[in-house]
C-alpha cells in the first residue's frame, strides 16, 4: 500500500476509506506499552499504562493523541476525517468513561514532524525534480551502525535497495520516501537525511 499510496494524504485517505467500509463494531487500542520516536523498530517503549476501548475510532484516536501530547493536525488519518466531517475538531471529554488525564505523559517524545515540500503550481516542469533533490528528506544508511543484515531491502515496498557489500544502495529514482526501512531497521542505522538547503530553510 505504500508503494500505491505514496503520499501520505493519500495513505490516510485510504485508510479512513477501509474503514468506512468494514465499520468494526469496537476498536481497542493497547496503549499499556507506547513507543518514542521512530517505531515500530528504532523508537524508545514508554510505559503508559492504558487499554482504550470505543466504538468510534476517531475519537480513540483523538484520545490517544491528547495522552501523548500530540497534535491532532499532525495525524494524516485524523485530519483525513475531519476534512469528510467524519471526525469532531475536538474530543469530547464528556463522552469518556475514566479520566484521561491519569494517563496522559507531558514529556512524551513525539517524532519530529518531516518538512514536506509540495512541487507544482506554476514551477516549471524542468525544475521540479531539482526542487526535490534540493529540499526533500530521504532515508540514508549510517555505516557506523549498520550490520548489513539487509532488512531494509526486504520491507521496501518499491525495490529500491539492494545490497552492495553488505551495505545498502538506495536507488533514488524508485524510492518513493515511505520510510520502511528506517522504521524497520533493526539497530537504528538507517536515518532520515535532510538536504542542507532544507534544514537552513527549516531548522527543526
Amino acid at each position: 500500500y505504500h508503494f500505491r499510496f505514496p503520499d501520505h494524504r493519500d495513505f490516510a485517505d485510504m485508510l479512513v476509506d477501509i474503514n468506512e467500509y468494514l465499520r468494526p463494531r469496537l476498536y481497542i487500542t493497547d496503549a499499556v506499552t507506547g513507543m518514542e520516536g521512530n517505531g515500530p523498530a528504532s523508537g524508545t517503549p514508554r510505559k503508559i499504562g492504558a487499554l482504550l476501548a470505543g466504538t468510534d475510532p476517531y475519537d480513540l484516536d483523538l484520545l490517544c493523541a491528547h495522552i501523548i501530547g500530540l497534535d491532532p493536525g499532525q495525524v494524516p488519518t485524523i485530519v483525513a476525517a475531519m476534512e469528510r466531517g467524519l471526525c469532531p475538531k475536538e474530543m469530547d471529554l464528556s463522552e469518556i468513561a475514566g479520566d484521561p488525564e491519569d494517563f496522559v505523559i507531558r514529556d512524551f517524545q513525539n517524532i519530529r514532524q518531516l518538512w514536506n515540500i509540495e512541487f507544482g503550481g506554476n514551477m516549471p516542469g524542468w525544475l521540479v525534480p531539482l526542487g526535490r533533490m534540493a529540499l526533500q528528506a530521504r532515508p540514508r544508511a549510517e555505516r557506523r551502525t549498520c550490520i548489513g543484515c539487509g532488512r531494509c531491502g526486504q520491507v521496501c515496498p518499491a525495490g529500491a535497495i539492494t545490497m552492495v557489500n553488505k551495505y545498502p544502495s538506495i536507488d533514488r529514482e524508485k524510492c518513493i520516501r515511505c520510510f520502511c526501512c528506517q522504521e524497520f531497521c533493526p539497530e537504528g542505522a538507517m536515518k532520515v537525511h535532510r538536504p542542507l538547503v532544507a534544514r537552513m530553510l527549516n531548522p527543526r
